[in-house]
């Protein structure tokens, strides 16, 4: 009898304890310092905003690092349950969450090609100008559609040099992930590089699998979690680590009322 209301006891417990916790396979790419593949800890900025989004719900999270043409076939397939996406690009198959913040793309060049720093009103007035870019990046079209004679390389520390040889007029990047290689290929000589203003600001959301989570258990729980780093001040903290106390206002996501 002991044995039988024991029994009736665990069952209740089982059935109103909260969901198991889940690890969350997340397809990645190597972009420092948004994900970095060297990075055992965090796995960058976006990795340490992802971890913590998804153990705000009880998850854990392994990270795979794919190829930059890869990792949404991957994920609409069901390879993984989930990766980061930007608003404009093909999000079909997936259940796409709020923008947790914005990725700000510019332009990168030197003062000694630009002394007066990069100046134009539309991409358009850099027509024909030689640009470096990551090969598979989503703004493709839209600097072809400008006009710039583009290079595209998988090396993010090649195309710096490239920029600090003269061998491109350009190299164009995410702020911080320029940022982060100049500083780490010419650490002596930052100041020999500029910045123009945003070219590009995309919305930053994770997308899931909807072949994994087509009823949107999991969806549901990461979009709670997005909403609990941002009340706590997490999210806001992490940007610090990355920005500093000025955090730029495009970076910062209207959808969370940032």
């Amino acid at each position: 009898m002991i044995l039988f209301y024991a029994a009736i006891i665990i069952f209740k417990l089982l059935a109103t304890s909260p969901v198991i916790a889940k690890q969350i396979n997340f397809a990645a790419v190597h972009y420092p310092p948004y994900y970095n593949e060297e990075d055992r800890v965090n796995h960058g900025f976006l990795g340490q905003l992802v971890s913590d989004i998804l153990k705000a719900e009880g998850m854990s999270v392994k990270f795979t690092f794919r190829a930059f043409s890869r990792v949404l076939i991957d994920v609409k397939e069901g390879a993984f349950d989930m990766t980061t996406v930007g608003a404009s690009g093909d999000n079909s198959g997936l259940h796409i969450t709020k923008p947790f913040f914005n990725a700000v793309a510019v332009l990168f060049s030197t003062k000694k090609r630009f002394p007066n720093g990069i100046v134009f009103n539309k991409l358009t007035d850099l027509k024909n100008k030689s640009l470096a870019t990551i090969l598979g990046t989503p703004l493709k079209k839209k600097l072809q559609d400008a006009g710039f004679r583009l290079i595209l390389q998988k090396d993010q520390s090649n195309m710096v040099r490239m920029l600090k040889n003269g061998r491109v007029d350009f190299y164009q990047a995410v702020d911080i992930t320029g940022l982060h290689y100049i500083r780490s290929t010419y650490p002596s000589s930052q100041g020999d590089f500029i910045r123009s203003k945003p070219i590009n600001i995309e919305p930053i959301s994770i997308g899931v699998s909807k072949k994994i989570d087509p009823d949107k258990k999991i969806f549901n729980r990461v979009e709670r979690g997005i909403k609990r780093i941002y009340e706590n001040g997490r999210l806001l903290e992490i940007l610090k680590g990355y920005y500093g106390d000025h955090i730029p206002s495009e970076v910062l996501a209207k959808s969370l009322g940032q």
